[in-house]
């Protein structure tokens, strides 16, 4: 808080007033400051001296302030105070043209600018006065949204109340030391970084107050040491390497780990794409003397680009540190895997996941012998067509069996027919993993039957009669609208998802994300997901925020900030990673089935879809299997139900995850409705 006062000499002493102002936080701190400067100027004030006793007056708006905690002679040689006794005026030593009126009027005028404006008026070089021609690019560089490292200066400055409330020159004081720490020309600094400082600059005591504790250049100095770069010997181990190899998504590749490979080749995604094409190739022989006949034909698969090189090497060449694994866990990689998964990337990427782990293999010892780690790791992937739906081997799963494993069918270069396989009696069918189960279960109002199971899906023999599962499946579905089922035994096809974003644009940054699976002809509710997105991560890239959301973001509750505003947010990659691999783990016919529920045609669906294009990241989700929850809510209207309000809202509104489990529930009651009638 600014004190500014005016000791006023008497008439017979023949002295000049002066002035003393000074930033304290309290009164009583000011005026023990004021008696000391008076004591150092040699002032003495009262009855019987010269000088009256200091009166405090309202804080002038000049740009010629003296210097703070100073008593100073020459303020009153060219200001007066106006009749109220309070407030300074400049004293009018000449009258002047209307010209110059006019522009001491607009002179005056500048400091009604908005706080926003001021702060993009001192931000590009203006001082405490401003011509119309100053005004206009200062409000030109407030509404520049593409300048992040202002925005997020205005925001920071807007959210801490006595920054608010101070002189205009405390806030231009600020933005110079916010410049000092994070440079124009240097990265952009976060919101939250700039936030914390500022409310611990305005919170220190003045540089010239003698009081103890942090002073403003302390704060400072603490944190332009805790921006600045760290010396490059600290963070030697964590270094980019100099000549790193990227992904086709610009992650980290590897190659700068010794493998079972010939240490003269140096590693390569092309050398990848070799080795793939050669994985796919039904002949047996061995991996680390590639037959002449062999890499012609593996050229020749990827010059043609023939499948299922084609999309091996899609997923393959996406995947961080690919490069890092030996050339026997690429070819035990691709010659174990099932035919299924070769259908589409999604499932192949899921594949992926689950079964790249590198194997032993023999290192080179200076003199390798080639056909010494071939018989050392051949087993591996020895029969390749014996392999069942995890990627692993059958021989393995059966060898108590008498029967002859079952063999690959081949009916073209590189594909092959692996029918026999899925033919293949089992010993422990009805043990198999659970997630198998067929994806719904009967309503109480409708006869089970036994159907046929339809090509692409999977079902499990189960122990209980028919009886007793229709008996259990009546106790489950009760006779609410949003029945219950049993999530443990059940795998779903629609997915609703909410986003939680700091815009409305098709690039607007995702900061959380919440999806339930679900099933909209019982309402039941199966697996969830929620992830609290980093800010800073989303725009990095690419994400653009809305001045007009942020603003509505900081009228929300504080449950509702207080989600988004967490320690352990994650970047938006992993998010998306992490989602994909939720959706695999949990769609009833894989990730090309999934109905993906959004709240509106341009909102949910097409925000999140941007984001995997921005990321590199594919969508498992096909665009064509998009739902609209606000069309399904029309609907509803037109038959003369709207149950989106009449359903009680659990949880904090404008979480994504209990968005989303309200959204299925009102969804469903409409669906269900609509089938009825």
């Amino acid at each position: 808080m600014e004190f500014f006062n005016l000791i006023k000499a008497t008439q017979k002493s023949g002295k000049p007033d002066a002035i003393h102002w000074q930033t304290a936080k309290t009164e009583a701190r000011a005026n023990l400051m004021l008696d000391v400067a008076l004591e150092d100027a040699g002032i003495e004030t009262g009855r019987g001296h010269d000088y009256n006793k200091p009166v405090r007056t309202d804080f002038p708006v000049f740009d010629d302030l003296p210097k703070e905690g100073t008593v100073d002679f020459d303020w009153c040689k060219r200001y007066e105070l106006a009749e109220d006794g309070r407030t300074w005026q400049l004293i009018q030593t000449a009258a002047v043209d209307d010209e110059e009126a006019e522009e001491l009027s607009d002179a005056i005028e500048s400091y009604k600018m908005g706080l926003s404006v001021e702060l993009a008026h001192f931000w590009i070089g203006g001082m405490f006065t401003a011509t119309p021609e100053e005004r206009a690019a200062a409000i030109k560089a407030q509404m520049d949204m593409d300048n992040n490292y202002l925005q997020n200066v205005i925001l920071a400055v807007n959210s801490v109340e006595p920054l608010k409330q101070c002189h205009n020159h405390i806030r231009h004081t600020l933005l110079e030391a916010i410049k000092v720490i994070w440079p124009l020309d240097g990265k952009t600094p976060e919101l939250s970084h700039v936030l914390a400082f500022s409310k611990e600059w305005i919170e220190a005591l003045n540089d010239n107050s003698a009081g103890r504790g942090n002073h403003r250049a302390d704060v400072i100095e603490k944190w332009k040491a805790k921006s600045a770069p760290q010396p490059a010997a600290v963070h030697s181990v964590k270094s980019e390497p100099e000549n790193m190899i990227r992904t086709d998504v610009g992650t980290n590749a590897g190659g700068q780990i010794k493998t079972d490979r010939n240490p003269d080749l140096a590693p390569s995604l092309d050398v990848l794409d070799i080795e793939i094409a050669a994985a796919t190739l039904p002949m047996d022989f061995n991996i680390y003397e590639f037959p002449a006949g062999v890499v012609r034909r593996a050229k020749e698969i990827i010059t043609n680009k023939e499948e299922p090189w084609k999309t091996w090497s899609a997923v393959l060449r996406k995947s961080p540190g690919i490069l890092d694994f030996s050339r026997g866990a690429i070819f035990a990689l691709v010659r174990n895997a099932p035919t299924e998964v070769l259908h589409s990337i999604p499932a192949l990427t899921s594949y992926v996941v689950k079964n790249l782990l590198e194997i032993k293999f023999m290192p080179d010892d200076g003199n390798p012998n080639s056909e010494e780690r071939w018989n050392a790791i051949q087993h591996y992937f020895k029969a390749p067509a014996a392999v069942g739906e995890s990627g692993e081997n059958v021989d393995q799963q059966h060898t108590e069996s008498n029967q002859p494993p079952a063999q690959l069918v081949k009916v073209g270069a590189g594909v092959f027919d692996a029918t026999a396989l899925f033919n293949a009696p089992s010993k422990d069918t009805a043990a198999e993993n659970i997630n198998n189960v067929p994806v719904e279960e009967a309503n109480n109002h409708e006869t089970k039957t036994d159907s046929e199971i339809q090509p692409g899906e999977k079902t499990i023999h189960s122990t209980e009669s028919h009886v007793a599962v229709n008996q259990k499946t009546d106790a489950l579905n009760n006779d609410s609208v949003h029945r219950n089922e049993s999530t443990e035994t059940q795998l779903f096809t629609h997915l609703m998802v909410d986003l939680e974003c700091f815009g409305s644009n098709p690039d607007a940054p995702i900061v959380s994300i919440g999806a339930v699976f679900f099933n909209p002809e019982t309402g039941g509710m199966g697996s969830e997901f929620y992830k609290v997105i980093s800010l800073g991560s989303s725009m990095g890239f690419g994400g653009q925020p809305d001045a007009d959301t942020i603003l509505w973001w900081l009228k929300q509750s504080a449950e509702a900030r207080s989600a988004i505003l967490v320690d352990d947010a994650i970047p938006l990659d992993d998010a998306l990673l992490q989602l994909n691999e939720f959706i695999c783990e949990n769609a009833a016919n894989g990730p090309a089935c999934v109905q993906l529920w959004g709240n509106g045609a341009t909102y949910d669906n097409v925000l999140l879809r941007s984001s995997y294009r921005r990321t590199g990241i594919p969508a498992l989700c096909e665009f064509r299997n998009d739902r609209d929850v606000r069309t399904i809510v029309e609907l509803g209207k037109a038959i003369g139900i709207n149950p989106r309000y009449e359903i009680p809202f659990e949880g904090d509104q404008h979480n994504a995850l209990a968005d989303a489990r309200h959204q299925v529930k009102y969804v469903s009651a409409i669906w269900q409705q609509l089938i009825k009638n």
